[in-house]
Protein backbone atom coordinates (compact mmCIF):
# COMPACT_ATOMS: atom_id res chain seq x y z
CA UNK A 1 0.00 0.00 0.00
CA UNK A 2 1.68 3.19 -1.00
CA UNK A 3 0.45 6.72 0.07
CA UNK A 4 -1.55 8.51 -2.99
CA UNK A 5 -1.70 12.57 -3.67
CA UNK A 6 -1.21 15.51 -0.31
CA UNK A 7 -3.32 14.43 2.82
CA UNK A 8 -3.56 17.67 4.53
CA UNK A 9 -5.61 15.92 7.29
CA UNK A 10 -2.02 14.56 8.48
CA UNK A 11 -0.57 11.44 9.30
CA UNK A 12 1.35 10.00 11.79
CA UNK A 13 4.38 7.53 11.28
CA UNK A 14 5.41 4.62 12.40
CA UNK A 15 9.32 3.74 11.50
CA UNK A 16 11.44 0.85 12.57
CA UNK A 17 14.87 0.22 11.28
CA UNK A 18 15.64 -3.02 11.47
CA UNK A 19 18.92 -5.03 11.13
CA UNK A 20 18.12 -5.49 7.34
CA UNK A 21 15.09 -3.03 6.98
CA UNK A 22 13.21 -0.39 7.10
CA UNK A 23 9.71 -0.32 7.58
CA UNK A 24 6.92 2.49 8.22
CA UNK A 25 3.55 2.33 8.64
CA UNK A 26 1.15 5.74 8.68
CA UNK A 27 -2.03 6.29 10.07
CA UNK A 28 -4.42 9.39 10.40
CA UNK A 29 -5.69 10.73 14.10
CA UNK A 30 -8.22 8.53 14.42
CA UNK A 31 -5.61 5.09 14.37
CA UNK A 32 -6.97 4.20 11.03
CA UNK A 33 -4.15 2.48 8.35
CA UNK A 34 -3.40 4.86 5.53
CA UNK A 35 -0.14 2.92 4.21
CA UNK A 36 2.92 1.19 4.56
CA UNK A 37 6.39 0.75 3.04
CA UNK A 38 9.44 -1.88 3.23
CA UNK A 39 12.81 -1.94 2.06
CA UNK A 40 16.17 -4.19 2.52
CA UNK A 41 18.73 -1.19 3.48
CA UNK A 42 21.57 -3.60 3.48
CA UNK A 43 23.51 -1.45 5.77
CA UNK A 44 22.47 1.97 3.98
CA UNK A 45 20.37 2.69 6.75
CA UNK A 46 20.19 6.48 5.74
CA UNK A 47 20.16 6.85 2.23
CA UNK A 48 17.48 4.07 2.28
CA UNK A 49 15.29 6.10 4.99
CA UNK A 50 15.74 9.14 2.58
CA UNK A 51 14.30 7.16 -0.27
CA UNK A 52 11.47 5.82 1.87
CA UNK A 53 10.98 9.43 3.35
CA UNK A 54 10.35 11.00 -0.41
CA UNK A 55 6.75 9.66 -0.72
CA UNK A 56 5.38 11.71 2.25
CA UNK A 57 6.51 14.66 1.19
CA UNK A 58 3.38 15.90 -0.11
CA UNK A 59 1.63 14.88 3.71
CA UNK A 60 1.34 16.82 6.82
CA UNK A 61 2.98 14.63 8.96
CA UNK A 62 1.65 15.82 12.43
CA UNK A 63 4.47 12.83 14.54
CA UNK A 64 6.77 10.20 14.34
CA UNK A 65 7.18 7.50 16.45
CA UNK A 66 9.46 4.56 16.79
CA UNK A 67 10.55 1.76 19.05
CA UNK A 68 12.85 2.02 22.17
CA UNK A 69 16.68 1.88 21.58
CA UNK A 70 16.74 2.90 17.99
CA UNK A 71 19.65 5.45 18.14
CA UNK A 72 18.80 7.37 14.96
CA UNK A 73 16.10 8.56 16.47
CA UNK A 74 15.79 8.75 19.89
CA UNK A 75 16.58 12.43 20.32
CA UNK A 76 13.83 13.75 17.39
CA UNK A 77 10.75 11.79 17.78
CA UNK A 78 8.57 9.87 20.51
CA UNK A 79 10.19 6.41 21.55
CA UNK A 80 7.56 3.42 22.16
CA UNK A 81 8.62 0.02 24.17
CA UNK A 82 7.71 -2.16 21.31
CA UNK A 83 5.65 -4.55 23.20
CA UNK A 84 3.68 -2.67 25.24
CA UNK A 85 2.88 -0.84 21.24
CA UNK A 86 1.96 -4.61 19.76
CA UNK A 87 -0.36 -4.74 23.21
CA UNK A 88 -1.97 -1.05 22.44
CA UNK A 89 -2.01 -1.86 18.85
CA UNK A 90 -3.87 -5.62 19.76
CA UNK A 91 -6.63 -3.90 21.80
CA UNK A 92 -7.26 -1.08 19.44
CA UNK A 93 -7.49 -3.24 16.66
CA UNK A 94 -9.74 -5.81 19.59
CA UNK A 95 -8.14 -8.67 18.44
CA UNK A 96 -8.37 -10.31 21.83
CA UNK A 97 -5.11 -11.98 20.97
CA UNK A 98 -3.63 -14.06 23.61
CA UNK A 99 -0.02 -14.67 22.36
CA UNK A 100 1.66 -12.78 20.04
CA UNK A 101 4.48 -14.24 17.43
CA UNK A 102 6.94 -12.45 16.32
CA UNK A 103 9.89 -13.32 14.02
CA UNK A 104 12.66 -10.75 13.11
CA UNK A 105 15.90 -10.87 11.33
CA UNK A 106 17.74 -11.43 14.60
CA UNK A 107 15.38 -12.47 17.29
CA UNK A 108 11.56 -14.14 17.71
CA UNK A 109 10.19 -13.97 20.47
CA UNK A 110 6.33 -15.34 21.79
CA UNK A 111 4.34 -11.90 23.95
CA UNK A 112 1.33 -13.99 26.34
CA UNK A 113 -1.49 -11.77 27.30
CA UNK A 114 -4.01 -12.95 29.61
CA UNK A 115 -8.21 -12.92 28.56
CA UNK A 116 -8.27 -8.97 29.11
CA UNK A 117 -5.21 -8.13 26.80
CA UNK A 118 -3.00 -7.63 30.27
CA UNK A 119 0.69 -8.54 29.61
CA UNK A 120 1.64 -12.34 31.40
CA UNK A 121 5.18 -12.90 30.26
CA UNK A 122 7.37 -12.99 27.26
CA UNK A 123 9.65 -16.05 26.17
CA UNK A 124 12.84 -15.29 23.80
CA UNK A 125 15.21 -17.19 21.51
CA UNK A 126 18.72 -17.15 22.21
CA UNK A 127 21.30 -14.43 20.38
CA UNK A 128 22.08 -17.09 17.60
CA UNK A 129 20.66 -16.24 14.34
CA UNK A 130 19.54 -19.89 13.56
CA UNK A 131 15.29 -19.64 13.63
CA UNK A 132 15.06 -16.00 12.44
CA UNK A 133 14.91 -13.92 9.21
CA UNK A 134 18.28 -13.54 8.65
CA UNK A 135 19.22 -17.18 8.94
CA UNK A 136 17.20 -17.38 5.88
CA UNK A 137 18.52 -14.74 4.53
CA UNK A 138 21.86 -16.73 4.54
CA UNK A 139 20.20 -19.32 3.14
CA UNK A 140 18.89 -17.86 0.20
CA UNK A 141 22.80 -16.23 -0.38
CA UNK A 142 23.87 -19.80 -0.84
CA UNK A 143 21.56 -21.19 -3.23
CA UNK A 144 22.04 -17.86 -4.89
CA UNK A 145 18.04 -16.64 -4.69
CA UNK A 146 16.93 -13.17 -4.85
CA UNK A 147 15.69 -13.22 -1.60
CA UNK A 148 14.04 -14.67 1.88
CA UNK A 149 10.67 -14.09 -0.93
CA UNK A 150 12.44 -15.71 -3.67
CA UNK A 151 13.09 -19.08 -0.56
CA UNK A 152 10.07 -19.03 0.46
CA UNK A 153 7.94 -19.28 -3.01
CA UNK A 154 10.17 -22.06 -3.88
CA UNK A 155 9.38 -23.89 -0.53
CA UNK A 156 5.70 -23.47 -1.57
CA UNK A 157 5.62 -25.26 -4.38
CA UNK A 158 7.65 -28.17 -3.46
CA UNK A 159 5.59 -31.72 -3.45
CA UNK A 160 8.98 -33.75 -2.91
CA UNK A 161 10.26 -35.48 -0.21
CA UNK A 162 12.60 -33.35 1.46
CA UNK A 163 16.21 -33.52 2.75
CA UNK A 164 17.49 -33.31 6.52
CA UNK A 165 18.79 -29.89 6.63
CA UNK A 166 20.08 -28.42 10.48
CA UNK A 167 17.84 -25.10 11.28
CA UNK A 168 19.54 -24.75 14.34
CA UNK A 169 22.85 -23.77 13.10
CA UNK A 170 23.55 -21.90 9.93
CA UNK A 171 27.54 -23.41 9.97
CA UNK A 172 25.76 -27.24 9.65
CA UNK A 173 23.32 -26.05 7.36
CA UNK A 174 25.89 -24.97 5.02
CA UNK A 175 27.33 -28.77 4.87
CA UNK A 176 23.85 -30.31 4.64
CA UNK A 177 22.83 -27.95 1.71
CA UNK A 178 25.94 -29.17 -0.37
CA UNK A 179 24.97 -32.98 0.49
CA UNK A 180 21.49 -32.59 -0.03
CA UNK A 181 22.04 -31.23 -3.52
CA UNK A 182 24.57 -34.02 -4.04
CA UNK A 183 21.58 -36.30 -3.20
CA UNK A 184 20.09 -35.03 -6.12
CA UNK A 185 17.35 -33.05 -4.06
CA UNK A 186 15.25 -30.25 -5.95
CA UNK A 187 16.15 -26.38 -5.55
CA UNK A 188 12.34 -26.15 -3.80
CA UNK A 189 13.11 -29.34 -1.28
CA UNK A 190 15.64 -27.87 -0.04
CA UNK A 191 13.41 -24.07 0.27
CA UNK A 192 10.89 -26.65 1.72
CA UNK A 193 13.21 -28.35 4.15
CA UNK A 194 15.04 -24.74 5.32
CA UNK A 195 11.31 -22.87 6.02
CA UNK A 196 10.13 -26.53 7.54
CA UNK A 197 13.42 -26.32 10.22
CA UNK A 198 13.05 -22.73 10.84
CA UNK A 199 9.24 -23.11 11.88
CA UNK A 200 10.42 -26.53 13.84
CA UNK A 201 13.36 -24.65 15.85
CA UNK A 202 10.92 -22.19 17.19
CA UNK A 203 8.32 -24.47 18.28
CA UNK A 204 11.07 -26.07 20.36
CA UNK A 205 12.19 -22.74 21.39
CA UNK A 206 8.83 -21.41 22.52
CA UNK A 207 6.35 -24.02 22.65
CA UNK A 208 8.58 -26.72 24.33
CA UNK A 209 6.88 -26.56 27.79
CA UNK A 210 3.06 -25.69 26.82
CA UNK A 211 1.10 -25.09 24.00
CA UNK A 212 0.18 -21.01 23.69
CA UNK A 213 -3.39 -19.79 24.07
CA UNK A 214 -5.34 -18.56 21.03
CA UNK A 215 -6.00 -16.79 19.31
Amino acid sequence: MSEEGADHSGLILGIDVGSVSISIVSVDREGRLKGHAYKLHKGNIRETLDQLLLRYMNHQVLGVATPSGKSHFKKLVEVYDQQVAIMEAVDFLKLNARSILHVGAERFYLMELDPQGKYLQTSHSSSCAAGTGSFLDQQAIRLNLNNTGHLSDMALRNSSPVPDIAARCSVFAKTDLIHAQQKGYGLEAICDSLCKGLADNIADTLFNKSVPESP
